[in-house]
């Protein structure tokens, strides 16, 4: 009999020895913490590859040159949007994070904000509409001895986006860039 009792502890520890050895996968573990950007971009250059056209315009320091393209790279093009992801780990703590929700109970817009100033990208807004996205807004900046950069990068879902970039180089002047592409369907 006194066996009996001494079996019922033993198979809960064995059960839960068991259960603590398990693997849990990679891929768990490593969920997106924050909205994944990278991924988000990847499917928009699929989505936006049936688009055949689209009007580029670029502004050099106040000097402005519009162009009908034929064929685009959007993989190139967005680049820049995915390559402002903030989902690591490592940043979990280091962004401040806001939800607005309409009346409805649906998201409506994510803010992310830098809680450390060695952060490039300062700030990203995600805009809902119905589940979608519907527009991103990027800020990043970079400073060092030499070079001092600002990036605001904004993103409509099938319309078009806007890059609009300032550099400052120590003993040069500004450089203001702008390109604004509007997709044609």
């Amino acid at each position: 009999m006194e066996n009996k009792h001494l079996l019922f502890p033993i198979f809960l520890l064995q059960l839960f020895l068991l259960g603590s050895c398990t693997d849990i996968p990679e891929t768990a573990v490593q969920q997106s913490q924050f909205f994944d950007l990278k991924q988000y971009f990847k499917e928009q250059e699929e989505a936006l590859a049936k688009y055949k056209q689209a009007e580029k315009t670029t502004t050099i320091n106040g000097k402005t040159e519009t162009k009908l393209i034929d064929e685009i790279d959007f993989a190139e093009e967005l680049a820049v949007f995915a390559d402002s992801d903030i989902n690591k780990a490592s940043w979990l703590d280091r962004y401040e994070v806001d939800s607005t929700l309409n009346t409805a109970g649906q998201l409506q817009q994510l803010q992310y904000h830098a809680l450390d100033d060695k952060l490039r990208t300062k700030s990203l807004v995600i805009d809902f509409k119905d589940g979608q996205v519907l527009h991103i807004a990027i800020e990043n900046t970079s400073s060092n001895a030499i070079n001092t950069s600002q990036q605001v990068l904004k993103y409509r879902a099938d319309e078009g986006y806007s890059i609009q970039s300032r550099q400052k180089v120590v003993g040069a002047e500004e450089r203001v860039l702008g390109v604004s592409v509007q997709i044609k369907k």
